[in-house]
């Protein structure tokens, strides 16, 4: 007589998580919006009056900082998702600190003088882009990490 049992995960068992690979392609594709939104931004940015030859505007250059921005919030997410005890509150209150202290540095380019092309339209839509990205960044993070408050 044989017996069979099954192999399919029962609701309870159910990942909750992506695998590596989707949850590489969400992120991918996350850091893809949050550049398209943040040349969004720096179109806008132009239009509005701000030196188009300003650095941080440049394609490759808000690129960079948008990858590694992100990237660099998805270790800080995992770290606090890994060893705090209450991580979804942390988050809750961690995530916009980080946010409104990655913006300091653009205050000094309300000041022309500070940078080529620096100015009060270029510094508020720098600052608008580190929105930007955090915008899209955790909901990404919160379907590749989920966190909660139980454990």
């Amino acid at each position: 007589m044989t017996t069979s049992t099954s192999t399919s995960p029962s609701p309870s068992t159910a990942r909750t998580t992506p695998s590596r690979g989707r949850a590489a392609l969400l992120l991918s594709a996350g850091i893809g919006v949050a550049i398209v939104a943040n040349g969004i931004v720096a179109a806008v940015a132009v239009a509005a009056g701000a030196d188009p030859a300003f650095g941080p505007f440049f394609p490759a250059v808000f690129a960079m900082f948008t990858v590694v921005g992100i990237l660099i919030g998805l270790a800080g997410w995992l770290v606090v998702r890994r060893f705090v005890p209450r991580p979804a509150t942390v988050l809750a209150v961690l995530v916009p600190v980080v946010v409104l202290l990655s913006m300091l540095p653009d205050l000094s380019l309300f000041d022309p003088a500070s940078m080529p092309g620096a100015g009060p339209t270029a510094a508020v839509a720098l600052m608008l882009m580190h929105v930007v990205g955090a915008a899209v960044a955790v909901p990404v993070f919160r379907i590749i990490a989920p966190v909660s408050n139980r454990r």
